[in-house]
């Protein structure tokens, strides 16, 4: 049931990956693909912190077209 995957380097978060951006990749070109290539990169995740309001982040996923944020803290 996930839809998305954290990709992590050295233990740092460096991007997301959605099932979305894997089906953009036509199935044979996945053994020629890597995850940095299709994941959204960290500069350009929309992210929200642990301790905003669920209304606010609610309002922001419907407003920004997302299904998802990395609750993120001090990166």
């Amino acid at each position: 049931g996930r839809r998305c995957f954290p990709v992590l380097e050295g233990g740092q978060v460096q991007g997301l990956l959605t099932l979305r951006n894997i089906r953009e990749v036509p199935r044979n070109r996945w053994p020629a693909t890597r995850v940095q290539d299709v994941m959204i990169p960290k500069v350009e995740l929309k992210t929200v912190r642990p301790d905003e309001e669920l209304a606010t982040v609610l309002s922001r996923m419907a407003n920004e077209d997302v299904n998802q944020f990395p609750v993120m803290e001090n990166g």
